[in-house]
């Protein structure tokens, strides 16, 4: 048997941390890849008690983006190189960001950039909302940067995406993330029986394999365990990597452009099959529901009556007051 698999995940901003913050010390499940967590700010606010300090990196001298993307951009990619060597890649690289704040939306797809550029296996995980213009435009951007990343490394941007509705408890994307990077951890254990790296690598990067059709670009990840569930949401996937608890189990019968197969020997999951679904239609529909979002809040803003302000016909004395 091959040695454990080894999973980096880099929480990058608050959403990141928080996230990333619940393996830290966790015990590898049997058959899971091992984990460690790297944690990157531009602000100490978002640092807890329990967080290592070799885990941390406090990018020096600023404190926070304030949702605004460009504030510390130059600043942030000046140190990415020295977050990597600080905070060293695994064989797979998870980089968990909120693409509507100000700092892991940019930090994450910084890191993801030069990771790719590395040839080094990374996944983004990309929390998304649109509770206000700024951050539905953060997350548009955000996602428009991450297809901009997967043509110039020419390979696929590879992207969980869960989108913090209005209305919602923060915690219900957190959970359906930190689920998301436990079936990974199985994944890339490296223990799977007639699964090796080359396989989890065509997997990921399936526009460089002979029979793929879809040039590298932005691309959605689901993980699924129910066959039937699959061939309703995604009739014409790109890549899938399937886990199965028993060697002799059902094969799935959509078709896809790849398709690697692998058994769960040694680990206990709490299903009997896992499924790694990668399609790109599904991006174009997350991007165009802000768009969405966007416009009829823009409606709403044109609609608002002119108003004139209260001071309007008032004179102020020295120093702005209005005494009289």
């Amino acid at each position: 048997m091959n040695q454990l698999g080894k999973i980096r995940i880099f929480g990058c901003g608050g959403a990141g941390m928080n996230i990333a913050s619940h393996f830290i010390g966790q015990k590898s499940d049997p058959g899971a890849a091992e984990i460690f967590t790297s944690f990157i700010d531009t602000s100490r606010s978002n640092m807890r008690a329990n967080m290592p300090p070799e885990d941390l990196y406090v990018i020096p001298e600023l404190d926070g983006s304030g949702k605004i993307r460009k504030e510390n951009a130059e600043v942030i990619s000046g140190v990415i190189k020295d977050i990597l060597v600080r905070q060293a890649p695994l064989d797979t690289n998870l980089v968990i960001f909120s693409a509507g704040g100000g700092s892991g939306s940019v930090i994450g797809p910084l890191i993801l950039a030069e990771l790719l550029r590395r040839d080094i296996p990374a996944i983004a995980l990309v929390i998304g909302s649109d509770e206000s213009v700024l951050t539905a435009n953060n997350t548009l951007k955000t996602l428009e940067t991450l297809d901009n990343i997967a043509g110039e490394a020419d390979r696929p941007v590879v992207m969980v995406y869960g989108h913090n509705h209005r209305g919602q408890r923060r915690s219900v994307v957190d959970e359906d993330m930190t689920t998301t990077v436990a079936a990974l951890a199985f994944l890339a254990s490296r223990q799977n029986d007639g699964l090796d790296s080359k396989d989890l690598e065509n997997w990921l990067n399936f526009s460089n394999t002979p029979t793929c059709q879809v040039a590298p670009q932005l691309s959605l990840l689901t993980v699924m365990s129910d066959p039937a569930e699959i061939e309703d949401r995604f009739p014409c996937p790109v890549s899938i990597a399937s886990l199965y608890s028993e060697t002799d189990m059902p094969g799935l019968t959509v078709v896809s452009d790849y398709h690697c197969d692998g058994f769960m020997i040694d680990a206990n999951p709490r299903v009997d099959q896992l499924h790694f679904v990668i399609d790109v239609d599904s991006v174009s529909e997350i991007g165009n529901n802000i768009r969405d979002t966007l416009a009829r809040q823009k409606e709403v803003s044109a609609s608002r009556p002119t108003r004139n302000r209260l001071s309007k016909d008032t004179k102020p004395s020295n120093g702005g007051l209005i005494l009289d």
